[in-house]
C-alpha cells in the first residue's frame, strides 16, 4: 500500500493536481512505512516456522483501520471507492500491529480493486477470536474459485493488475493466529470476506 500512495501522489504531481509542498510530505511518510515494513518482514522470515507470535501486545482496531482507509483513499482517489466502517471503540486486535495492519491491508486493498463504489468493514469480538467483515459492490467470487484466490499467483480476474500474492499471505498470517478467511457473498452484491484471528486473549500462554 506504500508504493501504491507513492505511485498515486507521483501521478498527481505530474499531472499538476498536487504542489510539491504538498506531495513532500506524504511521500516522506510512506518512505517511512517501506522501510518500517521491511524490517517487519526481515524479522517474520526470521522467526518464521517457530509457532510464536512476534507480540501479545492489545491494539484497538477502529484506528488501525483508519489509517488503512486513509491510505486507500488515496490510492484508489481516481475510481472514487467509498469505504465506511462501523466498528465499536472497544474491539482491539491481540497481536503484533503490522500482522494486523499486512492482513487488512491486502483484504481491504483487493476490496477497493474489485468493487464499483462501495465497500463496507465491520466486526464481532468473542473471548478468544477477532471477526473482521470486508464486503463490495463488485462482481464477487465464483464458488469454484473461493478457494483458489488464497493460492499463490491466483487471481479471480486474470485482467486484473496484481501478483495474486496479497490474499496468500493475509492468509498465511491468520494462520499463525489459528484463525482464517472466509470467501461468501455479500449482501452488497460482492464478496464477503470475513477475516478471523484467533489467540486473542492477552495473557494467553504460547504453545
Amino acid at each position: 500500500t506504500p508504493l501504491a500512495v507513492l505511485q498515486s501522489t507521483l501521478r498527481s504531481l505530474r499531472n499538476e493536481k498536487m504542489s510539491v509542498s504538498k506531495a513532500e510530505p506524504v511521500m516522506l511518510e510512506q518512505i517511512s512505512r517501506i522501510s518500517q515494513q521491511i524490517g517487519y518482514y526481515l524479522h517474520r522470515a526470521s522467526m518464521r516456522g517457530s509457532g510464536v507470535l512476534l507480540s501479545r501486545e492489545l491494539h484497538p482496531v477502529a484506528p488501525l483501520l483508519d489509517n488503512l482507509i486513509s491510505a486507500l483513499n488515496k490510492v484508489y482517489q481516481r475510481k472514487g471507492v467509498n469505504i465506511s466502517m462501523d466498528i465499536s471503540p472497544e474491539i482491539s486486535f491481540v497481536g503484533e500491529q503490522n500482522d494486523f495492519v499486512e492482513v487488512m491491508g491486502n483484504v481491504l486493498d483487493n476490496a477497493c480493486k474489485y468493487c464499483l463504489e462501495f465497500v463496507e468493514i465491520s466486526a464481532r469480538q468473542t473471548d478468544d477470536h477477532l471477526h473482521i467483515f470486508v464486503e463490495d459492490d463488485g462482481p464477487g467470487i465464483p464458488h469454484s474459485k473461493r478457494s483458489l484466490v488464497f493460492d499463490r499467483g491466483q487471481r479471480a480476474d486474470a485482467l486484473r493488475p496484481g501478483q495474486g500474492v496479497g490474499l496468500a499471505v493475509a492468509r498465511e498470517i491468520t494462520e499463525q493466529y489459528a484463525g482464517q478467511i472466509i470467501a461468501s457473498d455479500s449482501l452488497l452484491g460482492g464478496a464477503r470476506m470475513e477475516v478471523v484471528f484467533g489467540r486473542q486473549h492477552p495473557t494467553q500462554k504460547e504453545e
